[in-house]
């Protein structure tokens, strides 16, 4: 392979000057933390930082709510005969999801409904505008909610009771929203389980000779890509020529919608996204006639997800 002159960072996205219909093109990583479409996701209630009881208070054994029950031939929801103890949680209800389990994963999509289990007070759910992007093992979600998935996968469902020990504690949250001591209950779906893709530069600069914008590094399955969907995607941004990783949005789990009729992606970028099915990676590679800065010239970029 002929090395390329190294080049400034061309954005796989770019704005159409109304006035000259030139595109001014930016970063793919600055551009890709701007993406619309899920909106912003708030944490604020599932957080433990400002919960100082929370710090101190005993956890649940490793591996406590990994029972699992199975659902009945028809998919339903299978209720326990009696509720049952996982630890210190009370296991509800479950369907046992048969997708990407969550315990191999790096990055979740998750579901969240949570209510005041005694006054079933809904709590403000960190999803209602979308899915809630976590690290399979974020310190900000609270102690029930991160032991609460343990065991679970993909297309899962469980509802549970979390103790206060394992929630807000007798500090309570949102101005007695929660109240002290308050148990909670949690529905909690899981949309999508991920592991960082695995490769290698020289798995990359294989993928390059073999020519064309783009290449396919993981198959994925599913309805394809395609205008009129939004997809939920993890982007590495690379300099093959520097083989550096200039940004990835796999460290903090910083997923972002990306709509291929948007104005705003550049054309080149769109085309060779079309067809990558959820779960796929694909190598885009920046065309000559492109141009940008920071040096970056490929983008390895997974769809985790679809919805129309």
């Amino acid at each position: 392979m002929t090395p390329r002159p190294r080049r400034s960072m061309a954005a796989p996205v770019a704005r159409r000057s109304r006035a000259t219909g030139a595109r001014s093109s930016r970063a793919a990583w600055t551009y890709a933390t701007r993406l619309a479409g899920l909106g912003p996701l708030v944490l604020a209630v599932l957080l433990t930082g400002c919960n100082s009881a929370l710090e101190s208070e005993p956890q649940p054994q490793a591996g406590a709510a990994h029972a699992a029950e199975s659902a009945d031939a028809a998919g339903g929801l299978k209720r326990s005969r009696a509720p049952r103890s996982a630890g210190s949680l009370t296991m509800l209800s479950e369907v046992v999801g048969r997708g990407a389990p969550v315990d191999e994963a790096t990055c979740l999509a998750l579901d969240v409904d949570l209510e005041v289990a005694d006054e079933h007070t809904p709590v403000p759910s960190p999803s209602a505008d979308g899915p809630l992007i976590v690290a399979r093992d974020d310190q900000r979600l609270i102690v029930g909610l991160r032991t609460g998935i343990e065991g679970m996968a993909v297309d899962g469902r469980r509802s549970m009771l979390i103790p206060p020990a394992l929630a807000y504690g007798n500090a309570g949250w949102g101005n007695g929203l929660v109240g002290p001591n308050d148990t909670l209950r949690a529905d909690i779906s899981v949309l999508w389980a991920g592991r960082r893709p695995s490769w290698t530069w020289p798995d990359l600069r294989r993928a390059a000779r073999a020519g064309g914008g783009a290449l396919d590094l993981v198959t994925g399955s599913g309805a394809p890509f395609s205008a009129g969907a939004t997809g939920m995607v993890m982007i590495d941004a690379v300099d093959l020529d520097a083989e550096s990783i200039e940004g990835s949005m796999w460290d903090g789990c910083n997923a972002r919608a990306l709509d291929l009729a948007s104005n705003d992606l550049a054309s080149w970028f769109v085309d060779n996204l079309e067809g990558l099915r959820p779960g796929g990676t694909r190598l885009v590679l920046q065309p000559d006639h492109a141009s940008g800065d920071h040096g970056v010239d490929a983008w390895v970029v997974t769809l985790a997800m679809t919805r129309d």
